[in-house]
């Protein structure tokens, strides 16, 4: 069994003189134009936003399925997810992080929605891997 959680940045707009307002230098907007925009201090914008259980797959591919299942709602038997209580996920796209997580291993891999499929992070910097 693998475990998928996905982070999403929700930091579309900030708090300036008491008014909302676009936050254009935020990691929200800066990462829906692709992986390449990463920085490690990003990951404090980001909220695990999603918990899914997807048995028959696993690293990169259990970040496609989870793709798939966010944007679809197709799941298919035995695949479960847990929406966490006041986070509203929307469906996954560039810029989200993806954890898979080793059920047997408890070892975790992340993974960035680039503009066309995904990129492996190096954790141990939370910066793209080489």
């Amino acid at each position: 069994m693998t475990t998928v959680y996905i982070y999403q940045a929700n930091d579309a707009t900030k708090i300036v003189d008491g008014e909302e307002v676009h936050n254009f230098e935020g990691a929200y907007l800066n990462m829906t134009l692709g992986a390449d925009r990463w920085k490690p201090e990003y990951m404090e914008a980001y909220k695990a936003v999603l918990k899914m259980f997807l048995p028959n797959h696993s690293g990169v591919d259990a970040a496609e399925r989870a793709f798939f299942i966010t944007n679809t709602g197709q799941q298919a038997e035995g695949e479960t997810f847990f929406n966490y209580a006041g986070m509203n996920a929307r469906s996954l796209s560039v810029g989200d992080l993806v954890e898979v997580e080793d059920d047997e291993t408890g070892e975790s891999v992340y993974y960035i929605c680039d503009t066309f499929g995904f990129r492996q992070m190096d954790t141990r910097r939370m910066e793209l891997a080489a």
